[in-house]
């Protein structure tokens, strides 16, 4: 992997001095808005450079781009600097490094952890089709590799899990005011938002069918996106599966080191696309909203349902829920406020959304 770190200098009385690959990085003291290193690395390496001639607050470097690949990463994210051979302070590491105003030397770890998920875009990239599908949480300077709530830690089970897509998820909103907080806040009981921003009823229905073999949970509340999202599923390097929304927009820089620009992967989401167009009356999702139930009914899972999308409604409408409930519609249209993005609810709509459903769960 080609690895590159876009630094800027910023000198008030002494030039430092940077050493990279044991060469010193010259530098025009005029000229030294971006200076880049470079290296090539593997998974298990260490990309370093050290840092001399600093000396109380004379110079501060930083730390402006990380590049894997020709692919920006988090500069927070894996990135230590060991502080040494300065006079006024004793040595230390310091974690999540992106300013540097000491002497000491800089440390980028290159790990699966930092890769993968840099490749993906952030989306879960797993060792079996059956694993959950979800976005890595960037949280405490590194990405969790693992299913979690938006709002804690772990999946706490015999408690309420909530299912969806953004709109519960709350993309553009702070996590307390996203209705499964809000909720929770309400019942006085423990929610899990395990929602999945771009989400459609196959990704919801394949983590659904796996939470319930793996954990016991009072309720399942899921409000339902478009019938018309699907999953795009292919395996990638080493037998890895990827597996995203269609509704999940690749970056257009057309970096051929991303997995959605893999030509199996492009291949895979064209067909898929086309078979959308197809299924003109949505059966395919129809169907897997008929097998959730059936699951609920067999497991006697006390499941409640929703949607934001009208014509998912109308369809959950027309169904004999025996063993599940149906709540009332998600309506974006109960006021005409946006969250920053423009698109997504925001804490108003959520707060109704759950005066509404409150009675009911």
């Amino acid at each position: 992997m080609d690895i590159k770190i876009v630094l800027g200098i910023e000198i008030r009385n002494k030039k430092p001095v940077i050493y990279c690959k044991n060469n010193v990085i010259i530098f025009d003291e005029n000229n030294y808005s971006e200076i880049i290193l470079e290296d090539k690395h593997e998974i298990g390496s260490v990309f370093n450079f050290a840092v001399e001639n600093i000396e109380n607050n004379s110079a501060s470097i930083l730390i402006k781009k990380i590049l894997i690949n020709g692919i920006e990463a988090n500069i927070f994210h894996n990135t230590s600097f060991i502080m040494k051979n300065n006079r006024w302070v004793e040595n230390k590491t310091l974690k999540s490094v992106y300013r540097i105003d000491y002497n000491g030397t800089f440390a980028l770890d290159i790990t699966e952890q930092y890769v993968v998920p840099i490749k993906s875009q952030h989306w879960h990239v797993s060792n079996t089709i059956n694993d959950y599908i979800f976005v890595y949480n960037f949280t405490n300077d590194m990405f969790d590799l693992k299913y979690k709530p938006r709002n804690r830690d772990n999946i706490v089970s015999n408690e309420i899990c909530v299912l969806g897509d953004s709109w519960t998820y709350g993309t553009s909103l702070d996590n307390e005011h996203t209705w499964p907080v809000i909720l929770e806040k309400k019942l006085n009981e423990t929610v899990n938002n395990l929602a999945v921003p771009g989400a459609g009823i196959d990704l919801i229905y394949n983590n659904f069918v796996r939470l319930c073999k793996e954990h016991s949970f009072k309720k399942i509340i899921i409000v339902l996106p478009h019938l018309e999202r699907r999953v795009i599923k292919c395996r990638v390097d080493d037998g890895k599966f990827y597996r995203v929304p269609n509704a999940f927009s690749p970056a257009n820089d057309n970096n051929a080191w991303r997995y959605a620009n893999y030509p199996v992967v492009m291949k895979k989401r064209k067909h898929v696309e086309e078979q959308m167009v197809k299924d003109i009356d949505c059966v395919y999702s129809k169907k897997i909203i008929k097998k959730m139930i059936s699951v609920a009914k067999k497991q006697s899972i006390h499941l409640f349902l929703s949607s934001r999308s009208e014509d998912t409604y109308n369809f959950l409408q027309s169904l004999t829920l025996t063993n599940s409930r149906l709540l009332p519609f998600y309506n974006i249209n109960w006021f005409k406020e946006r969250a920053p993005n423009g698109y997504h609810p925001t804490l108003t709509h959520n707060d109704h959304f759950v005066n509404l459903i409150l009675d009911q769960i």
